[in-house]
């Protein structure tokens, strides 16, 4: 086999691990199942190896003969962009899945099932405002105008 078709083995091989413990180690929040873990861990280990080899070509190695160094490089790059592929995906799936909310509390009159809040009084209980004598004084006329 070449050295090319090797590392992309080693790199599906790696992504599709990398995407398994990314599953695992993140719970619920961006866990895809077994399955969809390794699918997609797969996948970005492929892609990301690619693009990790275009961008440091010492990691492609030679083309006949398989280099340690090599290997570790194609793990480790399949590995971590398996890893963060499947925690994308499985991030926006999940808050996919989520139900809705409205981002915004509603003002009290257009809320259901609730009855809408009176300020606390001062004086009767009829009025708020007014207080217990019959004739406001000066000092609450000139409050009120």
């Amino acid at each position: 086999m070449s050295g090319v078709l090797v590392n992309l083995i080693v790199q599906i091989v790696a992504g599709a691990i990398g995407g398994i413990v990314a599953g695992a180690a993140g719970g619920k929040t961006i866990d895809l199942g077994t399955a969809l873990n390794s699918i997609v861990g797969a996948i970005g280990g492929s892609v990301g190896g690619q693009i990790l080899t275009a961008l440091i070509p010492v990691l492609a190695g030679p083309a006949n003969n398989i280099d340690i160094g090599t290997l570790i490089g194609q793990v480790a790059g399949g590995g971590i962009a398996g890893a963060i592929l499947t925690a994308i995906v499985g991030a926006i799936k999940n808050k996919m899945a989520a139900p809705w909310r409205f981002p915004v509390r509603l003002p009290i009159p257009y809320r259901r099932n609730s009855q809408r809040r009176m300020r606390p009084t001062i004086g009767s209980s009829s009025s708020p405002i007014r207080s217990s004598c019959s004739t406001p004084s000066s000092a609450a006329r000139s409050i009120r105008h």
